[in-house]
């Protein structure tokens, strides 16, 4: 049974049961510790990190983004601003030719990234309130201490 996982990856286990001919004998808690290879601390780690999860989101939100920025970008018109030799500034705009692709760039993927912004909000906070799932590798060196003795 598993008692808990430190900060450090660290896990609190015992022996809950022996199983003997094909018969199953609770023990006494505390009775046999699980540790790990020569008595260190028995490491966990765990299951699916939640944080590749989350940088796939936003590695899609930044992307869809970025297109938005560039359709914003390419519609954008140049102005110039001038200081007078009076005071005062001066601002002129060009007007350009108009980019349809371009605006179709900003429109499209623009609403695309708020849509995507809010699931991505949503989906990040259900990931961070999924409780944390520990498991200690195949083929890890264990060691069992007898803390007590046992009578089956």
């Amino acid at each position: 049974m598993v008692n808990g996982v430190d900060d450090g990856s660290g896990m609190d286990a015992e022996v809950v049961s022996i199983l003997k001919d094909n018969t199953e004998y609770p023990i006494e808690k505390g009775t046999i510790s699980l540790l790990g290879k020569a008595g260190n601390p028995l490491v966990a780690r765990p299951y699916k990190g939640k944080g590749r999860e989350i940088a796939g989101y936003d590695i899609t939100l930044g992307s869809i983004a970025g297109l938005a920025k560039i359709g914003e970008i390419v519609n954008r018109r140049d102005e110039t601003v001038e200081d007078l030799p009076l005071g005062g500034t001066r601002t002129r705009t060009n007007g350009g030719d108009r980019n349809i692709p371009g605006a179709f760039i900003e429109g499209a993927f623009g609403a695309l990234a708020t849509r995507i912004n809010s699931r991505t909000e949503t989906a990040t906070e259900e990931i961070l309130s999924r409780p944390n799932v520990w498991y200690v590798p195949n083929n890890s060196k264990v060691t069992l201490r007898v803390n007590r003795s046992i009578k089956l």
